[in-house]
């Protein structure tokens, strides 16, 4: 596995659009693969604020468009050691032009528009400027998708630090240190106490007759009342797995959902992964961790593309069961043998392993 001693990437077309140098304490390494993680949080901001600017409803799934990849895609241009540097994709026309009272003007990049808010947005983060979050990003949705990206990027590690340069040279810090600026923003949540998540399938919508959702396909199937403002959202949920926030009535002395009143719908396809024991032994996520989620033909997959691991299962808790015991298995098998006993990829595997989880017990 290869290491740098900081993490250089830069955002440009000809001048930097943004550039981000993560820096560790003295002595310590950083994976290739924290810069290719960081690249792609970068990239999914960038979406995610350009389809807001652009008035797009709030959708977590679904094929880009062509037109959005070719706004906001960015590409590696160059890779070496001590830096990597990221510039904007070619894709985009740099010489739109629009007609404005007779005369031809240049259309601003989409790219440069949705990096300008980025910054915005994360300068509101900081209250470096007395922003309020709610004026730069006004849409729920999309605010949390948005907080959620900028805390894949925020260091968590301690004596970690994100060198944050963005549109109008402004320049920002982020450490572990002052991420308490990030999680207040984060642990806000406008649902009270005695909410509710039930995980499932979102099999059947009702509009007539009141408008109801049919989930199955964990634990028993209940029916839940959502919202009209909820419609367009979960029509485009049909079929899919979702996570479903809201308060339960349940029959008397039995777990049994009686009825269900929805807040909120999302989809269900990653969550982050905590820690977690199994088998006398407790793991612990070094790193941030999403395990992906998959539903088809009535089986759950449950998966950690770093490691190849996977849970397969007709019930959701089966499957990330199933999940733990393989992460628990591959433990054992290359990292708890000795390292003698291991090919070059086994190798690569213990120390991948070893560098995701901390293992006590």
């Amino acid at each position: 596995m290869k290491y740098l001693k900081s993490v250089h990437i830069t955002m440009a077309t000809q001048d930097p659009l943004i550039a981000l140098r993560l820096c560790s304490p003295e002595g310590e390494k950083i994976g290739l693969e924290v810069a290719g993680n960081l690249l792609i949080t970068l990239q999914n901001m960038v979406w995610h604020m350009g389809n807001y600017i652009e008035g797009l409803p709030y959708c977590d799934h679904g094929r880009l468009k062509n037109q959005i990849i070719e706004d906001y895609g960015l590409v590696i241009k160059a890779l070496s050691s001590g830096s990597i540097a990221i510039d904007v994709g070619t894709q985009e026309t740099l010489a739109q032009a629009r007609f404005e009272e007779g005369s031809v003007s240049l259309k601003p990049l989409a790219v440069d528009r949705a990096v300008t808010k980025v910054t915005d947005f994360i300068e509101a983060i900081r209250n470096d400027s007395g922003r309020n979050l709610d004026d730069v990003v006004s849409d729920i949705s999309y605010k949390s998708r948005l907080l959620s990206d900028v805390s894949n990027i925020w260091p968590r590690k301690r004596g970690y630090n994100l060198n944050f340069r963005g549109q109008g040279g402004r320049c920002f810090d982020l450490s572990d240190s002052n991420r308490g600026q990030l999680e207040r923003f984060v642990s806000v949540k406008p649902r009270d106490k005695e909410e509710e998540v039930q995980i499932g399938i979102l099999a059947d919508l009702r509009v007539e007759n009141g408008k109801q959702m049919r989930i199955e396909k964990i634990g028993d199937e209940f029916t839940a009342n959502y919202p009209p403002d909820l419609e367009l959202k979960a029509r485009d949920l049909l079929g899919l797995p979702v996570r479903v926030f809201g308060h339960a009535e349940r029959i008397s002395g039995q777990s049994k959902i009686k009825k269900f009143e929805v807040i909120n719908i999302e989809l269900f396809d990653k969550y982050p992964l905590i820690e977690f024991d199994f088998d006398g032994m407790k793991f612990i996520p070094n790193l941030s961790i999403e395990t992906q989620v998959d539903y088809d033909d009535g089986f759950w997959t449950l998966s950690l593309p770093f490691i190849d691991s996977v849970g397969y299962a007709d019930d959701f808790y089966d499957a990330e069961r199933m999940l733990k015991e393989h992460v628990h298995f591959l433990w054992n098998e290359y990292v708890l043998c000795s390292e003698d006993e291991l090919g070059e990829t086994g190798k690569m595997l213990r120390k991948i392993l070893q560098d995701i989880f901390k293992v006590t017990g």
